[in-house]
């Protein structure tokens, strides 16, 4: 969900609303255990929309989150089946 709306805003070029997304899904991904990984990009990442980085860097970061959101998601599914 958070994920989902990172893209829209940084498709609709809504820095604000990105960094928002980034915040609230840092949250989530704390208290299911990848603070250390996932957590510290998506602090980055908002940083960054907060700054004002450009959008082809904000977008490269995003993919790199996706990366590793589902690398999360394998290993969690490898442990829960």
């Amino acid at each position: 969900k958070d994920l989902d709306a990172i893209h829209a805003a940084l498709h609709a070029n809504d820095l604000v609303a990105a960094a928002q997304a980034a915040h609230n899904m840092k949250s989530t991904v704390g208290y299911m255990g990848f603070a250390k990984n996932i957590g510290q990009q998506l602090a980055g990442f908002e940083k960054a929309c907060e700054q004002g980085k450009n959008l082809p860097d904000l977008q490269s970061d995003l993919q790199q989150i996706n990366s590793m959101v589902e690398q999360a998601r394998r290993m969690v599914k490898k442990e829960f089946t």
